[in-house]
C-alpha cells in the first residue's frame, strides 16, 4: 500500500479520535466546573470531611511509610528527574524530537496551569495538624493530581502507542499507569495536604490538558504522512 493511499484512512481516524477526545474534554470540564462552582457548598464540605476521615483512619507506621513514598512521584523534582530520562531517550535513541519536546509542553504546561488555577480559586489547604508531610501554596486544584494524571498519562500513551504491536501484554500498560496516578491522587489526601475534591479537580484538569497533548502528537503524526 502506498503512502498516499493510507492518507484516507488515517486523517477517518484522526477525526474519529478528535471527536472522541473533544467528548471526554467537555465531560472532564463539566465535573471540573461542577466542583469548583460547588467550593463552598455543604454537599461539597461533606464529602470532603467524610472521604477524608475514612482515608486518615488508616493511617499507620507501615502505610505513612508507603503513602509518603507514593506522593514523592508527583513532586516536581521526582517528575523533572523522569523527564530528563524519557525525553533523553526518545531524543538520543528513537530521534524523537517532536514526542520529546511534546512532553516538555505537557510538563511545563501542566505545572503552569496548575499554578494559574491555584491563584484563581485561592482555596486554602486542610488543617496543618493533619500534614504527614509539608505543603505549601494553595489548595485547589490538586497539582500533584493534575500534572501526575497529564505527564504520566503521555508517557503511557506513548508507550502504547509504540508497543501495543510489540507486546501482548500491553494492555496492561493503561490500567497500571491509570492505578499508580490514582495512588498519587489517594495519597494527597491520606497525608492530609488536600481536600478529596481537590484531587477530583486535579484528575479533570490534568485528563483535560493530556487530551490536548494526544491531540497535538495525533495531528502532527498525521501531517508526517501528507
Amino acid at each position: 500500500m502506498s503512502r498516499h493511499s493510507t492518507r484516507p484512512t488515517l486523517h477517518s481516524v484522526l477525526l474519529k479520535d478528535l471527536v472522541l477526545g473533544f467528548a471526554a474534554a467537555v465531560f472532564l470540564l463539566f465535573v471540573f466546573l461542577l466542583i469548583s462552582k460547588s467550593l463552598a457548598s455543604p454537599w461539597i464540605d461533606r464529602f470532603d470531611s467524610v472521604i477524608s476521615a475514612w482515608v486518615q483512619s488508616y493511617r499507620g507506621d507501615v502505610f505513612n511509610r508507603i503513602l509518603i513514598g507514593i506522593t514523592k512521584l508527583g513532586n516536581g523534582i521526582t517528575e523533572t528527574i523522569v523527564f530528563i530520562i524519557v525525553a533523553g531517550y526518545l531524543w538520543v535513541m528513537h530521534r524523537r524530537r517532536k514526542e520529546a519536546a511534546l512532553l516538555f509542553c505537557n510538563l511545563a504546561g501542566s505545572w503552569l496551569l496548575n499554578e494559574t488555577l491555584k491563584v484563581l480559586f485561592i482555596r486554602v489547604r486542610p488543617d496543618r495538624s493533619f500534614f504527614l508531610v509539608d505543603a505549601a501554596g494553595y489548595s485547589f486544584p490538586s497539582g500533584h493530581a493534575m500534572v501526575s494524571s497529564s505527564f504520566y498519562g503521555f508517557m503511557v500513551y506513548l508507550l502504547w502507542k509504540h508497543q501495543r504491536r510489540k507486546w501482548r501484554a500491553v494492555w496492561l500498560i493503561p490500567w497500571l499507569g491509570a492505578f499508580v496516578i490514582f495512588l498519587i491522587g489517594f495519597s494527597r489526601i491520606y497525608v492530609g495536604v488536600h481536600y478529596p475534591s481537590d484531587v477530583l479537580a486535579g484528575f479533570a484538569a490534568g485528563g483535560i490538558w493530556l487530551i490536548g497533548c494526544i491531540a497535538a502528537d495525533k495531528i502532527l503524526q498525521e501531517r508526517s504522512f501528507r
